[in-house]
């Protein structure tokens, strides 16, 4: 694909084709992430069709309402263009033949969810009408082959390509440029995406519709703690509960949904687990601060953890739920016994965490003293638990200014 002109010099139109290369195979990457996902039954029955969308500008747009035409599509009275997402319309409207975008090189067409009341009254289906999800692998663009790029410049192409294909909004993990070799054995110039899929198991969308009317796929993210190069796997418990499967490369996660005995929706953190090189730098606060939001949105109550705790290796604790989290807001009842410690040593009456670590020495002392335990977090906007964490992450931005 790219030429060399000159010892050491590589043709600039190349190495722009390159880039175009790389930029539309990230783009894939991520189109068909999403497309996997509104694929579920589940999803795909709540959401059963999909607009095509412009979601960047561009100086000298394409005509894309006679290109939808010309691959069979019907545009809507109000020129908006809507089809069912099983409707081949997709794969026929794409330059590369696949069902998800980009539809073309730098397009700036995205597509965006119709639920099913709108494409009923659209017409697009009947009330009983049930689509089958067509899942089949489809071929997605190679990477940019090196040939005829001297040695000394791959690197420099490498760096610029680097700062042209990092993360995109939403992704908080950035894509990585590498030079391979490929079966054949030439030099080919690739971007590893990270993993970001959500992959819904029939039956879950329902139950979670049941629990929080008006939730919309791209709340599960939020309410799963996941970052934009998160794998996220929504399946259901045993009880009829939700379960959200967090993985990542450096940290992983496990969160339920269901109701407790009085009927309020709660979400339980069972496990967050973040790599040791990551700890210290606010993510597992930023991480709680992003899902009590969407559960307060959503009508959640609260939400609950066990707070675990496991003995130091080394001076550093590798399970340290107990000593984190209620500095983050988590309240909850302490242990008779240590109770009676506190008011021993610190000459104060406690009942609860937070009462402790408002006492003068507090704080200091339940690192040392910290022992496992049951915690609620009230997700209510001015319940003692956001407001706790509110001032706690204030602190940490005004320290870094």
């Amino acid at each position: 694909m790219c030429g060399g002109r000159g010892e050491g010099k590589t043709d600039p139109l190349s190495i722009a084709r390159l880039r175009l290369i790389i930029e539309t195979q990230m783009e894939m990457a991520y189109g068909k992430a999403d497309w996997l996902t509104g694929m579920d039954a589940d999803v795909l029955d709540a959401f059963p069709a999909q607009e095509l969308v412009r979601i960047s500008p561009r100086q000298v747009p394409r005509d894309w309402p006679r290109r939808w035409r010309e691959a069979g599509g019907k545009l809507q009275e109000d020129g908006r263009m809507i089809a069912l997402k099983t409707d081949g319309i997709w794969k026929r409207l794409s330059r590369f033949g696949n069902p998800y975008p980009p539809f073309d090189f730098r397009s700036g067409m995205g597509v965006e969810d119709i639920d099913r009341a709108e494409a009923e009254a659209l017409g697009l289906l009947g009330p009983d009408d049930v689509l089958m999800p067509n899942v089949a692998e489809h071929e997605e663009m190679l990477a940019a082959s090196m040939r005829g790029i001297s040695p000394e410049l791959r690197q420099d192409l490498k760096q610029m390509l680097e700062e042209t294909v990092k993360a995109p909004a939403g992704r908080d993990t950035p894509n990585k440029v590498e030079i391979v070799q490929d079966e054949s054995g030439a030099d080919v110039l690739r971007v590893v995406t990270p993993r970001s899929a959500t992959v819904i198991q029939p039956g879950a969308w329902r139950q979670l519709q049941a629990l929080m009317p008006g939730i919309q796929r791209e709340d599960l993210r939020a309410l799963a703690s996941a970052r934009g190069s998160s794998s996220v796997d929504v399946r259901l418990d045993e009880q009829g509960g939700v379960v959200l499967d967090v993985r990542d490369a450096d940290r992983s996660a496990m969160r339920s949904i269901s109701q407790d005995a009085f009927g309020r929706v709660v979400i339980s953190n069972d496990s967050f687990y973040l790599r040791a090189a990551d700890r210290g730098r606010q993510q597992s606060a930023r991480t709680l601060e992003r899902q009590v939001q969407a559960a307060r949105r959503l009508g959640v109550s609260y939400l609950r953890t066990h707070a675990a705790l496991a003995p130091a290796e080394g001076g550093v604790r590798r399970v340290n739920g107990a000593v984190v989290w209620p500095r983050f807001g988590y309240d909850g009842p302490l242990e008779p016994s240590l109770a009676a410690q506190a008011a021993a040593d610190l000459g104060v009456e406690v009942t609860t965490v937070q009462e402790l670590l408002k006492e003068p020495g507090g704080w200091d002392w339940w690192k040392v003293n910290a022992q496992p335990l049951d915690l609620i977090f009230n997700v209510a906007e001015n319940s003692k638990s956001s407001t706790i964490l509110h001032d706690y992450l204030r602190r940490k931005d005004d320290a870094a200014v």
